[in-house]
């Protein structure tokens, strides 16, 4: 009985208990459970492709190399995402200043009105803010009436633009972008009659810049029309606007963009010119080269250091730069000045 419970114990226990006395050796039992699995067949290894006439086995094809792409070509396809950004310069004709409309229909195939005083009665009786497509084929009147009815829209100007303006203010994108071209066609057609509506239009066209909120193709088209406000309206309402509005505002983008226009409005008039105009014109100049210079954003300053580097050198210029700089601004802008006087000596 002792003998045949010890055969039911496991066999790594029975190892360790005693036998009793006079009983037989048992020889060791494997049970299932302690069997090896026996072991999957090796894989066949293929033959080596050693290309030699002896060797054994069939000569396998290389298969072809990826072709390696250099760091260059991976740097320049991500940098292609983002293109440069350019300096308008020189003062373009106002027919290269014709837009797209908000419909796609381009300023050219706007045909005459039919009945152009009913069409600006029509444009500024109120319509619902829900009616976004009777805005914008409205808006497109008013495009029509500046190209081919600019006498009839004259007397009513003041009225139509601030209508206009509430459009670009619009949610809707297609409205807006319609109020925006709407803007630009005023600007090119009507040219030096828009002087006495820059400020309110300008000032719509920067805050449109500054919304965070829209697309960036909006963004871009305001900005597109604020060129077409420098080189169609006066030069002296265009200044004072950029200047009061556009370099004080917080947004880094809205300040970007006006140091870019007043740019573009120094490179179409020349230093020769700004330093013999009025000293009004003159001063408002100065003020803003040298508020753009000591920006605290690095996409502003450049602007003004170009514009700085042409008029540093014309007659009168230190002794009119020397009565407006502030004291603040005193040291920093020397030592621009500075700068400026070496390269041109070195050149």
């Amino acid at each position: 009985m002792i003998q045949k419970g010890l055969e039911n114990l496991h066999p790594h226990l029975l190892a360790h208990v005693p036998r009793p006395p006079g009983a037989p050796r048992q020889k060791k039992t494997v049970t299932s459970a302690a069997r090896l699995r026996p072991m999957p067949p090796p894989k066949p290894v293929p033959p080596t492709n050693t290309g030699t006439p002896g060797s054994q086995g069939p000569v396998l094809p290389t298969p072809p190399a990826k072709p390696a792409t250099s760091k260059m070509a991976k740097t320049s396809q991500r940098r292609s995402v983002h293109p440069l950004r350019t300096i308008g310069g020189g003062k373009k004709p106002a027919s290269s200043c014709k837009p797209q409309t908000g419909g796609n229909i381009d300023l050219e195939e706007l045909m005459p009105l039919p009945n152009p005083k009913e069409s600006l009665t029509l444009f500024l009786d109120p319509v619902g803010s829900d009616d976004w497509e009777m805005k914008t084929k409205r808006l497109q009147s008013v495009q029509a009436l500046v190209k081919h009815h600019p006498n009839t829209l004259r007397d009513k100007l003041q009225e139509v633009c601030y209508a206009v303006i509430e459009e670009v203010k619009n949610l809707r994108s297609s409205v807006a972008s319609a109020a925006v071209d709407t803007i630009v066609s005023m600007y090119v057609y009507l040219q030096k009659d828009m002087d006495t509506m820059v400020d309110k239009t300008c000032c719509a066209l920067l805050l449109k810049i500054a919304q965070s909120s829209v697309n960036v193709f909006l963004r871009q088209q305001a900005n597109k029309a604020l060129d077409s406000l420098v080189q169609n309206c006066s030069p002296a309402p265009v200044l004072n606007v950029l200047l009061r509005t556009g370099l004080s505002h917080l947004c880094a983008a809205v300040r970007a963009s006006a140091a870019q226009k007043i740019h573009l409005l120094a490179d179409s008039l020349g230093a020769q010119k700004i330093m013999s105009s009025g000293n009004s014109f003159k001063q408002s100049m100065v003020v803003a080269v040298n508020k753009i210079c000591v920006d605290a954003a690095a996409e502003v300053r450049p602007h003004g250091l170009t514009i700085l580097e042409d008029l540093a050198f014309q007659p009168n210029f230190m002794e009119l730069w020397g009565r407006l700089v502030s004291q603040k601004d005193r040291p920093l802008l020397e030592n621009i000045l500075k700068k400026i006087k070496r390269e041109r000596k070195r050149r």
